[in-house]
């Protein structure tokens, strides 16, 4: 509301006054043009803090009116609650807490869920099977894997190749091959019916941007790879990757040709990763005199393993929930350098999750889903007293850990889920908008003033962008491009985000196939100097993200100094130079005799 009335009043003011002559009656008097300027913004600003003031009590009054009412009525609600009821103990944390909060929340810096949770000395980490799980690999392609330009020779493709084991003791359908040297591909053999079940894996490869970048057409049997049977899990090429499918990298830069192998396995086995286990071999690096061997990146946390998750959908992965804890997959979620401050009492955690399923899989009357959790000092391997809470879908659950625990400002969470059907979705990167740790509290009303003010430094920006605009175009144009100046760097950045490196390539094998390599060029060339344009259009538009204030109120967390800082940084950056380029021209523009 408060922006909609900045830029209308801003936009339109100076034009008026020049097409309606009031701007003679100001420079006679007489009136520099920096003062009109700064007049123009301080004026509005002063108009806009004063908006944001009212709408700032009526907020505080209505508020603190709403919480006062619906504490009362959770009181009245626990009254009659039955124990058993899912939301008593998210009730029960309301109605001692309050309803307006503001506290710092911890995000963990690794999320990861296993089929076993790995112990220190395992020498293999184990993925779900079923679709439950997927594990990927990062590598960096070198340079000098491409030709060089105008170049006849080929990069010679790339050959996967790795140990993956297999473990096919939880299979209940498994069982052992009755001919010597495994399982024939018939699908009957003398009157024996055999089990398709046997260890199949799925290949993807992706980009920087996790996104499919080779479609597993271009591969043999879809990516759909047959392990080996031997139990000694021996090295194997697990897929070829043509030369044709590599060309999309050519051109591309250092980041864009990165990539992902991502595994997965649609039957239940689980499957058993070793450090460092799978690789990439290139004939041409091989010819070239190396090894010819290209290394996987190392692990967020600097280890050689691969990063292992659960059911992954779109931004967001799934955890499978079940009867049988021993059988589920499992979510260890890393916290580290938290703020602890004392040793004593309890560390206060949230989790909010959904819940999917079908049908009554998701009654809680009938099926209630319960988050298992086990608190572990990740420096001893200590495990703390098991948690069990009942949860909603997305309901806001609080729990707490014992502060013994925790090591080094640290601690790890093994979580665990019992509903039959159901699957917890986990959001976020390291599934940091669904776990946190509370590591601070802070006053509502102050946490609100803070949003108020960021809001009104954002108002600022606003006010200097249409008066900077106003200055030598008419108003309807201003408030056009206003509004251009600021939602252009969330635009490009959108757009540029979705042409990931190497996309040039991709669109122009779409367009043209393989067959046009000089279309494919100038489609590749053109797609690629967009991105590069978008890029450089995002690094030079204010990027208002910065002041995204009303988010953590609604979520009920403290505005952070970094919050403050860098709104302030973003207003010096754009409005100093847009309020010196508005006087510049102002100044030799002609506005009255």
């Amino acid at each position: 509301m408060v922006v909609m009335v900045t830029i209308i009043l801003a936009c339109t003011n100076l034009p008026k006054e020049i097409e309606n002559r009031v701007i003679f009656t100001i420079v006679t008097k007489p009136t520099t043009r920096l003062e009109i300027i700064l007049g123009k913004i301080g004026g509005f600003a002063t108009v806009s803090g004063t908006l944001i003031l009212i709408m700032g009590l009526f907020a505080i009054i209505y508020l603190y009116a709403q919480a006062s009412s619906l504490q009362s009525g959770i009181r009245t609600a626990l009254e009659t609650l039955p124990n058993s009821d899912p939301s008593r103990e998210s009730l029960e944390h309301h109605a001692s807490h309050g309803l307006l909060q503001a506290k710092a929340l911890a995000r963990p810096v690794d999320f990861q869920t296993y089929a076993t949770v790995p112990k220190p000395t395992d020498s293999i980490q184990w993925m779900a099977g079923g679709g439950d799980g997927t594990a990927l690999i990062a590598f960096d392609l070198p340079a000098e894997l491409f030709p060089t330009a105008n170049s006849n020779e080929e990069n010679g493709g790339l050959k996967l190749i790795g140990k993956i084991a297999d473990n096919r003791s939880g299979l209940d359908s498994w069982v052992p091959s009755p001919f010597i040297g495994g399982w024939p591909e018939a699908a009957e053999f003398k009157g024996i019916s055999l089990s398709n079940d046997r260890p199949l894996i799925n290949i993807q490869i992706l980009n920087a941007n996790k996104n499919i970048v080779i479609a597993t057409s271009e591969f043999k049997d879809n990516g759909e790879v047959k392990l080996s049977l031997s139990r000694n899990n021996p090295e194997q090429e697990i897929i070829n990757i043509s030369s044709k499918s590599l060309d999309r990298f050519t051109n591309a830069e250092a980041i864009g040709r990165r990539i992902y192998v991502r595994i997965s396995a649609s039957n239940g086995m689980q499957y058993g990763f070793f450090k460092n286990g799978i690789r990439l071999f290139s004939p041409r690096l091989k010819a070239k005199g190396g090894t010819g061997f290209i290394e996987p990146l190392p692990h967020p946390d600097g280890s050689g393993w691969p990063i292992i998750h659960g059911r992954e959908l779109l931004s967001v992965e799934q955890l499978r929930c079940g009867m049988d804890l021993s059988k589920m997959p499992t979510s260890v979620i890393r916290f580290r350098n938290l703020k602890i401050g004392s040793t004593d009492g309890e560390f206060p955690m949230e989790i909010r999750v959904p819940i999917e399923g079908s049908g009554d899989d998701l009654s809680s009357e009938e099926s209630p889903t319960k988050m298992v959790i086990d608190p572990v000092n990740f420096k001893t391997g200590e495990i703390g007293k098991r948690i069990e809470i009942k949860i909603e879908s997305n309901r806001t659950a609080f729990f707490s850990i014992p502060r013994s625990i925790i090591a080094d400002n640290g601690f790890d969470l093994h979580l665990r889920c019992q509903g039959t059907g159901h699957y917890l979705v986990l959001r976020g990167q390291n599934g940091g908008s669904s776990i946190l740790a509370v590591t601070d509290h802070q006053p509502f009303l102050l946490n609100l003033c803070k949003s108020l003010f960021v809001l009104w430094l954002f108002s600022l920006l606003v006010i200097t962008a249409s008066v900077f605009c106003s200055t030598f175009v008419s108003w309807p144009i201003a408030v056009i491009l206003t509004v251009v100046i600021l939602l252009g760097h969330w635009g490009a950045s959108q757009i540029s985000d979705s042409n990931a490196p190497g996309m040039g390539a991709a669109v122009a094998k779409d367009l043209f196939g393989a067959q046009k390599p000089s279309e494919n060029k100038v489609i590749s060339t053109a797609v690629d100097n967009l991105s590069r344009l978008l890029n450089i259009v995002a690094r030079v538009l204010p990027d208002i993200s910065e002041f995204s204030a009303t988010d953590d109120i609604e979520r009920g967390v403290i505005i952070s100094t970094r919050v403050l800082t860098g709104s302030i940084k973003v207003l010096l950056a754009f409005a100093l130079p847009m309020a010196i380029l508005a006087y510049a021209i102002l100044k030799r523009k002609e506005v009255a005799p």
